[in-house]
């Protein structure tokens, strides 16, 4: 018990304490290694930023932690700050947030032998600190110095909201010491850069290409397709099929029409909506189903020829939404004309009794047919055949 008791008495007492000090302050301090200077003079101490923010926690003998405190608070009052304006504020503020730019700004300052801090602050203004006024100054001078601002004018026919641009953007700004932000201005965008001189200049060149290569141009496109297909596809251009492709794209700004030769589809938007719409439209082309049938009889050129003809194949077209090319074989068949229904409407549902008009016609060899349309099963015939 006794040997405790002089233990103690031997053992100097702790003590911790707190120190509030503004954030800044606190920063610069860090900046010119505060710590290790009150290491020296106070060997058992521990001088620590305390869990809240804006304060110093000492922790040590009692009288080292006493005069630290008054070590800490005279440091304080000799600090001396110069603010920056609001506008300036506003120039540099994202920038100088940067650790990376806080390692490349202090690496200019050393070379001038200058110890001086450039903190941001929570009302989104920025202020310089250093141990005398002239350093102050000096540093202010150096900072607008290297800091420079350039705005790139960028037309509306540039899809700047694109997931690609932004991608540039984030990627320019994560590996460079610039800060670059998009403002509105009338028929134009505008990109403002702000940070050193040659990261500047790389940049504006990256953002030139991208907008070179990613503006609104237009592109003439035709899947490799028969010209049956062609024809078919092309006379769709603002059927509800192309139409939503288009709609689908608007983010690119992309339309569709067909050329003045009905040759191409005229497709026009941004890079990336121009080759969506290609992949879509070759899709839309591989779906269409081409199909030949052959239709060898007398009278059936003549048929179709005919105005009455013409019509029923177009309301054929429009029902089964279809495109029926009516292709010359080259032989010779009779020109008397195949006989149509007496309607011209698509026949619908009917029952099994239901007869178009009796065909007939006589061949070159003077053989007379007649034939009918109908079923078999409800007629009288005297012989049937059924060519192989």
């Amino acid at each position: 018990m006794l040997n405790e008791m002089l233990g103690s008495l031997m053992t100097p007492s702790l003590k911790v304490e707190t120190i509030a000090v503004r954030h800044e302050y606190i920063e610069f301090l860090q900046h010119i290694d505060y710590r290790r200077d009150l290491k020296q003079l106070y060997p058992d101490l521990v001088a620590s930023s305390g869990h809240k923010y804006g304060q110093i926690e000492l922790k040590g003998p009692i009288s080292q932690v006493v005069d630290a405190k008054v070590t800490i608070n005279e440091r304080v009052r000799k600090i001396c700050t110069k603010q920056l304006t609001q506008t300036q504020s506003d120039l540099v503020w994202h920038i100088v947030a940067k650790n990376q730019w806080n390692q490349f700004f202090s690496g200019q300052l050393g070379k001038e032998n200058i110890k001086a801090k450039v903190c941001t602050c929570p009302s989104n203004t920025v202020v310089i600190l250093a141990n005398s006024q002239e350093e102050c100054e000096r540093a202010f001078h150096i900072l607008f110095e290297i800091i420079r601002e350039d705005k790139l004018s960028i037309t509306k026919d540039c899809s700047i909201r694109s997931d690609r641009f932004q991608s540039l953007i984030s990627r320019l700004q994560r590996g460079s010491l610039v800060q670059i932000e998009v403002l509105q201005d009338g028929e134009e965008d505008v990109v403002r850069i702000i940070g050193t001189e040659e990261e500047i200049v790389k940049a504006t060149k990256e953002i030139s290409d991208f907008v070179n290569i990613d503006g609104i141009r237009s592109e003439a496109y035709r899947p490799q397709v028969s010209k049956y297909i062609w024809s078919f596809l092309s006379r769709r251009v603002h059927h509800d099929y192309v139409k939503q492709i288009a709609e689908d794209l608007e983010q690119y700004r992309v339309s569709i029409q067909i050329t003045d030769d009905h040759e191409h589809f005229l497709i026009r938007g941004f890079s990336e909506g121009i080759e969506q719409s290609k992949q879509r439209i070759s899709k839309l082309a591989s779906m269409i189903v081409e199909q030949e049938k052959k239709m060898e009889f007398p009278g059936i050129k003549q048929l179709f020829l005919d105005q009455s003809g013409k019509e029923q194949l177009i309301m054929i077209e429009k029902e089964k939404d279809v495109k029926i090319e009516i292709v010359h074989s080259g032989r010779r068949f009779s020109k008397i004309p195949v006989p149509l229904p007496r309607t011209f409407s698509l026949p619908t549902k009917k029952n099994e009794g239901f007869i178009y008009d009796v065909c007939n016609f006589t061949t070159k060899e003077g053989v007379y047919v007649s034939w009918k349309y109908g079923s078999i099963e409800n007629e009288v015939v005297s012989n049937a055949f059924n060519e192989m």
